[in-house]
């Protein structure tokens, strides 16, 4: 079996090649992770979010409130630590989120993109493609950075921001699915039971690409979620983006581009045996995604497909072959959970099933 300080000693040696030496870089504390501080940089040279508790040399990290005070600003020296301490307590008003429409002619229908605004500059955290007729998220868009710690992950709260009604929200509950599953499917429905949910809000820019306990909370918007069997989502959806994470390190990647979506409307038998698309309301509203998938791309042209079926009771491999032409997988990607999940030749999958994404690569 693999030591398992592998990884973290394989990581940290990434880091010194992509930093230049030992003492090229700081930590962001623990601390801060775990508070309610957003935190900007100037690690790229111009302002922006930090995304990553990782900080190169010279950098300089503004901790910031909504609370009329300047931000607290400490810069990376060169013996690894930063010039002053970091606070022990959070803010009194914290920044919040900004949700934007924006022009992206890759979404076909509007495009929101999520950040905050600093100094009258906005910067974007992800941008998610967003149907408002049929409360329908259609991909995110996301840049994931190396990173050695991470606040963890708080319970869930999501939020609207005028996406849906709270009465359309309250789809996702329970006793509302099992209600909707009995009226669509039949009284002898034996997908939902009242005493548990087979569903999440599963994200398409995922909480676990940040650090930060803030920017992970900002990705609890509906317009960024879709019903995801719980399952497949702590499975093999799990186990993707773990890997999205062990590309970085293995690869000494600085950034990865992450686009993350839903296909095709989820169809379940009902009582007579017709199978019958799913959606959590009314009207065709809030659809049950069949597919879901995660294009990974680097800026030196190295793309990576996966695709996972969204059936949270199948026993049965389903045939991609509509949507993927299916090639060997990673060696790193772990596919061990629940959860049907293929790797795909990524020009082909983009060209057959999101052709208006291929400007995003």
């Amino acid at each position: 079996m693999r030591d398992p300080n592998f990884l973290l000693v394989f990581i940290s040696l990434i880091f010194l090649s992509v930093f230049g030496n030992a003492r090229a870089m700081c930590y962001v504390d623990m601390n801060v992770l775990t508070s309610n501080y957003v935190v900007f940089s100037t690690t790229t040279g111009v302002l922006d979010i930090l995304t990553t508790d990782i900080v190169a040399t010279r950098s300089v990290i503004y901790l910031a409130c909504d609370d009329g005070t300047p931000p607290i600003q400490l810069v990376c020296q060169s013996n690894g630590s930063f010039n002053g301490p970091f606070p022990r307590a959070g803010c009194r008003n914290l920044l919040k989120p900004l949700v934007e429409q924006v022009a992206d002619t890759s979404c076909p229908q509007t495009m929101y993109r999520v950040g905050y605004r600093l100094q009258d500059r906005f910067m974007e955290l992800y941008r998610s493609c967003y149907d408002s007729v049929s409360y329908a998220a259609q991909f995110a868009v996301n840049k994931v950075y190396p990173s050695r710690h991470s606040a963890q992950r708080q319970p869930k709260a999501f939020t609207s921001d005028g996406a849906m009604t709270a009465r359309a929200a309250a789809a996702y509950q329970v006793t509302r699915i099992h209600d909707r599953f009995v009226q669509v499917l039949g009284a002898r429905q034996k997908y939902v039971e009242t005493s548990s949910n087979p569903f999440h809000h599963g994200h398409l820019a995922p909480s676990g690409d940040y650090s930060f306990d803030q920017l992970q909370k900002a990705t609890n918007k509906l317009r960024n979620v879709v019903p995801q069997y719980s399952s497949i989502n702590n499975g093999n959806w799990k186990r993707v983006e773990f890997w999205v994470k062990k590309l970085l390190a293995r690869h000494g990647f600085d950034v990865l581009q992450v686009v993350t979506g839903a296909l095709g409307v989820h169809s379940l038998a009902n009582d007579a045996g017709v199978m019958t698309p799913m959606y959590l309301l009314n009207g065709d509203k809030i659809p049950i995604p069949e597919w879901m998938y995660k294009i990974v791309s680097h800026s030196s042209g190295q793309k990576w497909v996966i695709l996972t079926y969204n059936d949270g009771w199948t026993t049965e491999r389903p045939d991609p072959g509509s949507m993927c032409q299916e090639i060997q997988c990673d060696s790193d990607l772990n596919l061990s959970g629940a959860g049907f999940t293929f790797c795909c030749q990524p020009d082909r999958f983009i060209h057959r099933n999101v052709p208006h994404l291929k400007g995003v690569f």
